[in-house]
């Protein structure tokens, strides 16, 4: 997967993500107190688990003995232990699949509660409210995708699987990439038309269309995750793109309510705002 240890790999990501939990969690409650929290605050803190079991995971699973996902022929080479580790493998991809689609969610979840403050009172929020019902849905039929794709469910981590979709999950992906990737995309549209109606100088329109344009970065990479992922079922670069969007992802979710933050922080960014 790269030329880092593993366990180092592991040991920056928890680290890393806690500090940086830290300090958004610090900033909200800096700007509202410990009472002023919104429930998107708290939603947050659900993400900031969910990404840190998937870097978890991932890392495992890369430092790991292997899943059920092999070349075909291999199974009358492995040993009783291979078996054990592949099967204990096949679980923690499971955990890390649904740690990536919910943190994925929950951040669009998220986003929803702030378009339904930044456009309380106009026309635009029954879009929002359109939106947030095709997001709900969009969550249920990948979940339903997930728990059905391979029956039994015990297949996902049966040594041989009953079917290949057990170890490739590429129904899921489809599923999953075809809704997540086009509420993404009209999460995207939704600000960009009340930036540019905003009463306020250009170059703070320019600031805010550059925060929610972000929002391209993560359409990119979860396509990039899929291409590498449905392309070529050997190659494990899809764990690296799996981090990559969730990051970008976090980045994005949290850089409008850290804002205020940051510019006490960055004396300079005032000149912007």
């Amino acid at each position: 997967m790269g030329d880092f240890d593993p366990a180092f790999v592991h040991a920056l990501a928890v680290q890393s993500w806690s500090l940086y939990g830290v300090g958004i969690l610090y900033a909200r409650i800096h700007r509202l107190g410990i009472r002023g929290l919104q429930p998107d605050d708290y939603l947050m803190l659900l993400a900031g688990g969910l990404y840190t079991a998937l870097i978890v995971c991932l890392n495992v699973i890369a430092g790991g003995g292997g899943s059920n996902l092999y070349p075909p022929g291999d199974f009358e080479t492995f040993t009783q232990e291979n078996i054990r580790e592949r099967i204990k493998g096949s679980k923690i991809v499971i955990v890390s699949e649904q740690a990536m689609l919910n943190v994925i969610y929950v951040l669009k979840a998220c986003m929803l509660i702030m378009y339904t403050r930044l456009t309380l009172g106009l026309q635009v929020q029954r879009m929002v409210t359109y939106l947030a019902i095709y997001v709900s849905l969009g969550w249920l039929a990948t979940e339903i995708a997930f728990f059905t794709a391979c029956t039994p469910f015990s297949g996902y981590w049966a040594m041989p699987p009953p079917n290949p979709q057990c170890t490739t999950l590429e129904h899921y992906a489809i599923i999953q990439a075809c809704f997540n990737i086009s509420s993404d995309a009209l999460m995207l549209f939704i600000p960009l038309p009340l930036v540019t109606k905003l009463n306020m100088p250009l170059k703070q329109k320019w600031v805010l269309l550059v925060i929610f344009s972000m929002g391209l970065f993560v359409i990119l990479a979860a396509v990039l995750t899929k291409v590498f992922n449905l392309s070529n079922v050997w190659d494990p670069s899809y764990m690296l793109w799996y981090t990559r969007e969730a990051s970008v992802a976090i980045y994005v979710s949290n850089l409008p309510m850290i804002w205020p933050l940051l510019r006490e922080w960055f004396p300079a960014l005032k000149a912007l705002t």
